[in-house]
């Protein structure tokens, strides 16, 4: 069983996620729960460097004991292999998505590398981060896109909007199921959003805010 970095086993994999160098950030919060028997969504599937599903086979075989399951648009795209399952949809169909999680269940880590549209963004975010179980990981990657008039059109809601709403109950309260956020850019990738779950302890009510 190999315990290679996240990063070497993506460049196996022939992965595009090293060029944009998020890996490395995956690492360092997915390392303590790699052995765990684990659901994990990844939207968007790159067959440009890797036609044969590169990155989920990359997560195969860091998280030994996990389901890894893609979504696309393109039904070309789609296969089955031992642990993993692909769905063709679009991400930003609410019906659709609840649809998938009524065959995987609650999941751990999703990570967005869709469309790269807000509305998609915001979409898939809404209809799957009530999914995701505590103490689990929403990321959003190549979050440039936001600034891009190619993905948002000027005026229009972003994810960003979306988290700044809830701020108040995120810093302030501590009602709100987000307990960290963190946004990345380091100029050697296209930008991370990355949103933490938070842990349910003892009798504490957490609230789901999804108003857009």
């Amino acid at each position: 069983m190999s315990r290679d970095s996240l990063l070497k086993i993506g460049m196996r994999h022939g992965t595009d996620k090293p060029d944009h160098q998020f890996l490395p950030h995956y690492d360092a919060i997915f390392a303590s729960r790699r052995d765990d028997h684990l659901q994990i969504m990844e939207i968007g599937i790159n067959t440009v460097t890797s036609p044969e599903g590169g990155s989920l086979r990359m997560w195969k075989e860091y998280f030994p004991n996990a389901e890894i399951y893609g979504l696309d648009v393109m039904p070309e795209k789609a296969f089955t292999e031992d642990r993993i399952r692909v769905f063709t949809g679009l991400q930003g169909d609410a019906e659709f998505l609840d649809r998938v999680v009524a065959q995987t269940g609650p999941l751990d880590y999703v990570v967005d590398d869709g469309s790269h549209c807000s509305c998609d963004h915001i979409a898939s975010f809404a209809a799957l981060w009530p999914h995701i179980t505590p103490g689990g990981w929403y990321i959003i990657e190549d979050c440039a896109s936001i600034f891009n008039d190619c993905w948002t059109q000027p005026d229009e809601q972003t994810i960003l909007d979306v988290i700044w709403k809830r701020l108040k109950s995120i810093l302030s309260t501590g009602e709100d199921s987000i307990n960290e956020v963190r946004i990345i850019g380091d100029g050697c990738n296209d930008g991370l959003v990355m949103l933490h779950k938070r842990a349910v302890i003892g009798q504490f009510h957490l609230k789901e805010v999804m108003d857009p």
